[in-house]
């Protein structure tokens, strides 16, 4: 059973989209202008060179050459082809790490930060409170605001979860030393 992607998979699958239409629509013209422009060729002096060849060493011996040919051009395919999908897989780690750094980056801050904006306006709703049962609201809400967010700050650290400790199962059939 496959779930639907959350709105963060489908903003993935958008840019990934774009990313595969940008290089197609730039790089695929080139490509295929030095293909056409270079097969032509390729394909008289593959000819000539047949011609050559089978004259001179038998159809036997360019059977085999044409065949170890076939092979050294399908490697070198398979090359060409593997380092690109290497390269985009290493970008997609590289991206999917930079993502789960980031996101543990903006859990920590708003882990510390929300503490201390809800520290600072419970503490200027006490100050304006005070401030007006005794007429000097211009002194009492700021100083409520900073000391409700100094109490955020100590909340924001003391009250921090610790990273979850890894759970390692050992196998059954291994005796515990």
């Amino acid at each position: 059973m496959r779930s639907t992607p959350g709105f963060l998979g489908l903003i993935r699958l958008l840019a990934l989209f774009t990313v595969l239409g940008f290089l197609v629509i730039t790089v695929g013209p080139v490509v295929l202008g030095i293909v056409v422009a270079v097969l032509p060729f390729a394909l008289v002096g593959f000819g000539i060179w047949l011609v050559f060849h089978t004259v001179r060493h038998g159809h036997e011996a360019v059977g085999a050459r044409a065949r170890d040919l076939g092979q050294a051009l399908h490697e070198q395919a398979q090359r060409v082809v593997r380092t690109p999908a290497r390269v985009c897989a290493g970008a997609c780690n590289i991206a999917r790490q930079t993502g789960y750094r980031v996101g543990r980056l903006v859990r920590a801050v708003v882990g510390i930060l929300s503490p201390i904006v809800g520290g600072a306006v419970v503490g200027g709703f006490l100050g304006a409170a005070g401030g007006m049962h005794y007429h000097d609201m211009a002194v009492r809400i700021p100083a409520g605001m900073l000391i409700g967010a100094l109490i955020g700050v100590a909340a924001g650290f003391l009250w921090r979860r610790a990273e979850p400790e890894a759970i390692v199962l050992e196998r059954a059939d291994k005796p515990a030393v």
